[in-house]
């Protein structure tokens, strides 16, 4: 694990695999172990380079005492910090609930930096303030691979949004409820 001092603060990253460039940023009280664990190292390591960072307070990165140290835009730095450390300029990215939220707030703010992007279970913040409909057609104006889809909760296919019909939506409850 190598790791790098962005104003002050220790990040912890590791890199796994080559080919094209992917960051994985895991959620809240997780760590870039969590992505070895669920498997996505041993089946995306596999054609890609992936970059996994411990976020800030999180796993072996530092753990500020400072509630300032917190705001969303030190975690996008910390992601730009690990990608220029790294000599990357172009890149997927891949979120897990908060670090959903991280990816969303470095596409607004480096959207030459993101080659694609994937939110698991992540959205934009409330401080954002954007409406989502219509995300997927602005990405796709920007030359980001982008589309506006869920997925099917019986049949585990991607479904367009807009095509989820209200007996899918109930299946979608009930899979939650019943988890």
């Amino acid at each position: 694990m190598a790791k790098i001092n962005n104003q002050g603060i220790n990040i912890y990253y590791k890199v796994v695999g080559e080919g094209p460039p992917i960051v994985l940023l895991h959620g809240v009280f997780g760590s870039c172990e969590d992505w070895i664990e669920f498997g996505y190292v041993a089946r995306l390591g596999r054609k890609y380079k992936l970059i996994l960072i411990d976020l800030r307070g999180h796993g072996q990165s530092d753990k500020p005492y400072d509630p300032n140290s917190y705001y969303i835009d030190k975690y996008v730095q910390d992601v730009v910090a690990v990608l220029d450390e790294l000599g990357i300029g172009l890149c997927h990215v891949l979120g897990f609930s908060f670090g959903g939220w991280i990816v969303y707030r470095f596409l607004r703010k480096y959207p030459e930096r993101i080659q694609s992007m994937i939110l698991l279970d992540g959205v934009p913040g409330p401080d954002e303030g954007v409406e989502l409909l219509g995300l997927a057609a602005e990405l796709r104006e920007r030359g980001v691979a982008a589309t506006d889809a869920q997925v099917h909760p019986a049949t585990g296919q991607l479904v367009e949004h807009g095509q989820r019909r209200g007996r899918d939506r109930r299946l979608a409850g009930r899979r939650v409820r019943d988890a």
